[in-house]
């Protein structure tokens, strides 16, 4: 609480802050729903579990407890809880187990039961209103408070994630759950669908149809040119017709050969 502007602010950084004011407050379940008036740079959005959850469930509860500045040697720090350092580096985790899942009448302003997550997980001044998260980085409680005495240890409680889920559902706020987060790292890890590129195989397709189109045009028109100009027919007309009309030359008797048996040769003369 800022005294001098009498508002609140929500640090996420050493000196970098957020003005917040009061959307809903649920003291019943000593719940407030925060209005930012802008966006935190870099924010992380943690899941809703939504599904049941029993004892025996590994948990880990983040917050800037004031008490941890005491292991740095950092007393200032401790002392002034107006020097806030919510970095980060600063943040503590703690870890545990689900203990016990009950109604206590311990939480809020006593007017109803609430129902609250009991662990072992150390929840100290300074975890209050951090969350409670499974192994999956689910919200499965909001740090409330812890039983300090002599004879107690491991005795915290968190306000259980279904009471805050109900406060928001009350105020038609939209939030985000463990199912959410679990199909977009499906997702995330699903294999990469290769789509094929088919447009070069389109546009050779539509080269080879014009193609063959092409050629089945000039084919038909070869073929009708053939058609208009038919080969000269052959009549008697086109052989010559004058002159004598053609008489076969007569036979005669052929003579005897000529045998060298008969043949006489004159009387030969001296020179």
């Amino acid at each position: 609480l800022d005294e001098d502007r009498l508002g609140i602010r929500v640090y996420y950084d050493t000196a970098e802050y957020v003005d917040a004011e009061i959307l809903l407050d649920a003291p019943e379940r000593d719940l407030c729903i925060l209005k930012l008036s802008r966006t935190i740079p870099d924010a992380v959005v943690l899941p809703l579990q939504t599904e049941t959850f029993d004892s025996g469930v590994a948990v880990y509860a983040l917050g800037y407890p004031g008490a941890a500045d005491m292991l740095s040697g950092d007393w200032e720090n401790y002392e002034e809880s107006d020097d806030i350092g919510a970095t980060k580096s600063s943040m503590t985790i703690t870890d545990g187990i689900v203990s016990a899942l009950r109604e206590s009448t311990s939480v809020g302003n006593y007017s109803r039961k609430v129902m609250v997550v009991q662990t072992n997980t150390a929840i100290n001044g300074g975890n209050s209103g951090g969350p409670l998260l499974d192994k999956d980085g689910n919200v499965i409680g909001i740090n409330t408070f812890g039983i300090v005495d002599v004879d107690i240890s491991g005795m915290n409680g968190c306000v259980h994630v279904s009471e805050l889920i109900s406060v928001l559902r009350s105020a038609s706020i939209d939030y985000y759950t463990a199912l959410d987060a679990e199909a977009a790292r499906a997702a995330a890890n699903a294999p990469q669908e290769t789509t094929t590129n088919y447009t070069p195989f389109i546009i050779l397709g539509v080269a080879v149809v014009l193609a063959i189109a092409a050629i089945v045009i000039i084919l038909v028109v070869y073929s009708k040119k053939n058609k208009q100009t038919p080969s000269p027919a052959v009549t008697q007309a086109s052989f010559p017709t004058a002159g004598p009309p053609y008489v076969q030359a007569p036979s005669y008797p052929r003579p005897p050969p000529v045998s060298s048996t008969h043949l006489t040769l004159p009387p030969s003369h001296p020179v």
